[in-house]
């Protein structure tokens, strides 16, 4: 009875985080259960890292995007009050 219901979320771990079968699988429920959670602790683990990866890279864009608007109203700026070519370079590169 138990042992069946181990190998039934044993298989749909396995299946659901395509780590695969294999060549040796574990026979014994402790074994099983032991494999499901490390299954689990893994798929956790690798979405933390890929979530903090991509927060990463949106919030460089973000800033990147910032700083590229903050320039485009600079020129704007210096343009409509005829800003010395001089003066406003050195504003873009503070």
């Amino acid at each position: 009875g138990f042992e069946q219901y181990v190998t039934s979320l044993y298989w749909s771990v396995v299946t659901f985080t395509t780590v695969g079968y294999g060549d040796f699988s574990p026979v014994h429920p402790i074994e099983q259960i032991f494999g499901v959670v490390y299954m689990i602790l893994n798929v956790v683990l690798m979405a933390w890292v890929i979530g903090s990866i991509t927060l990463l890279i949106v919030k460089n864009d973000q800033n990147t995007g910032h700083y590229r608007e903050t320039l485009h109203v600079l020129h704007k700026y210096a343009t409509l009050h005829d800003f010395d070519a001089n003066f406003t370079k050195k504003l873009k590169n503070q």
